[in-house]
């Protein structure tokens, strides 16, 4: 069962930064797996493509799925939609992934 995905401009906290980290990009898809859709703006296909390895051809997308991936960390550490801790940690530690493949992939 995939987490669902809220409306953009549902929750958002800019407070929230990540520094970034090397996670294997495929690793990194996997985590990313649970978290979105092919439809939606950013987790699902972001995550299908590092998944297979591969880098995302747009820019606009991995930074969108960053963004979302910081959103949803105050909502899971408020339990929203039976999130937990555990998931607040893992969006973090994406987001934190996403951002280093932003700085790597798109110079």
């Amino acid at each position: 069962m995939s987490k669902p995905v809220l409306p953009p401009g549902t929750t958002s906290d800019a407070s929230i930064s990540v520094k970034p980290m090397r996670i294997d990009r495929k690793r990194l898809g996997e985590m990313m797996s649970p978290w979105g859709g092919d439809g939606d703006r950013g987790i699902g296909p972001v995550g299908s493509y590092y998944y297979g390895g591969h880098v995302y051809p747009d820019k606009s997308l991995v930074e969108n799925a960053m963004r979302d991936a910081l959103r949803f960390i105050p909502m899971a550490n408020e339990g929203v939609y039976g999130w937990t801790k555990k998931d607040a940690k893992d969006l973090k530690k994406m987001a934190a992934g996403l951002r280093y493949y932003l700085e790597r992939d798109y110079k």
